[in-house]
């Protein structure tokens, strides 16, 4: 980046060098527009030149930290894996003895916690990644929202029924929201908003919970 300085400053002392006195406050803000042209070209140019290099570099000193980051926090890693592999598989084996008995009782609260556990076993699965990659700030970020799924799985399991049900009202009022600016701004997201249908769809919704009218949930 240096070097790219100094070539940019060394450019625009040229160009002023050779106008003399004639460089006048516009001819030097087009010079400088010229220059930052010429020099992102040159970039691009020496980056296209390079970048297989550069990058086989780079995953190579990646790679070889990961190696030395493992074996510092090896005892760590296996031992939160192993927690994690033990948390999924438990889920999953819960989810297939129960989930028709809680299909038939069309039990939400049933239906919340499983999503939410399941949704935890995906956040320790980035947490790991990113303490084995060397970012443990990160890992400490989605460890908090790790704490926030757990913390609303328990607080829906202890209170039952309308506490799950008003967290799907919630849901739709929060995915109505979203489809509104969507819709207002798929032109600058160069994104097609949903569509009519799914809007009226998720508007009816919107509509019922806002009325807190009872909605049928099906699992």
């Amino acid at each position: 980046m240096k070097i790219l300085t100094k070539a940019f400053y060394k450019t625009i002392e040229e160009k002023i060098l050779e106008s003399g006195d004639t460089l006048d406050k516009a001819k030097l803000t087009e010079t400088i527009k010229e220059t930052i042209q010429d020099t992102t070209k040159s970039v691009r140019e020496s980056l296209d030149s390079n970048t297989k290099e550069m990058l086989l570099e780079r995953r190579k000193l990646f790679k070889e930290f990961c190696e030395r980051n493992y074996l510092r926090w090896q005892p760590g890693f296996d031992l939160f894996e192993a927690f994690l592999v033990i948390c999924t598989e438990a889920g999953e084996n819960f989810n297939k003895a129960y989930r028709p008995t809680a299909v038939e009782t069309n039990d939400v609260v049933f239906d919340i916690v499983v999503r939410h556990h399941a949704r935890a076993c995906h956040i320790g699965q980035e947490i790991l990644c990113l303490l084995k990659s060397g970012f443990p700030d990160g890992a400490h970020a989605r460890w908090r929202a790790l704490h926030e799924v757990s913390v609303t799985a328990m607080f829906i399991a202890k209170h039952g029924r309308q506490c799950a049900e008003r967290f799907y009202w919630h849901d739709i009022v929060e995915s109505y929201k979203g489809m509104l600016q969507h819709k207002k701004y798929e032109h600058r997201l160069n994104e097609k908003g949903p569509s009519n249908r799914d809007f009226t769809e998720c508007e009816k919704l919107y509509n019922q919970a806002k009325s807190l009218q009872q909605i049928e949930f099906r699992l």
